[in-house]
């Protein structure tokens, strides 16, 4: 019995790319989990889920935004992709996001370089990858 399971693809950089799943269907439609900080940029509560089949935003939680991520929670994989997944759905550079607290935790705070990205464009984008 096998599984058509997508397979990870090497790019040219040699780094491995994980499948995308669809998003699950959003269970609240606030946006606590997003705001700014005293610094005045873009901050992101996720609460990471590691070692899922893909990287997919799970829904809202009164811990943050819910992420499955497509890597393990060793070594700073899942950390890794978590902010190339949050990147893509952004539509930003990975450099240009920082993981401000929670490296070793499952509660993380994500911060965005300052005047990148307004409050309200990075909520209408998580909130479109939600919707799948």
């Amino acid at each position: 019995y096998l599984l058509n399971m997508p397979k990870s693809s090497k790019s040219s950089k040699g780094t491995t790319s994980v499948p995308r799943c669809a998003a699950a269907p959003a269970s609240s439609s606030s946006a606590e989990h997003v705001s700014l900080n005293k610094d005045g940029c873009v901050a992101i509560r996720v609460h990471a889920k590691p070692g899922a089949k893909c990287s997919a935003i799970a829904g809202v939680s009164e811990d943050g935004l819910d992420v499955q991520i497509g890597a393990p929670a060793r070594e700073g994989e899942a950390n890794t992709e978590l902010l190339r997944f949050l990147a893509q759905v952004l539509g930003v550079r990975k450099s240009a996001m920082c993981l401000d607290k929670g490296s070793k935790s499952r509660s993380k705070l994500v911060v965005l370089s300052k005047d990148l990205l307004s409050l309200g464009v990075v909520e209408q984008r998580l909130k479109d990858e939600q919707k799948g």
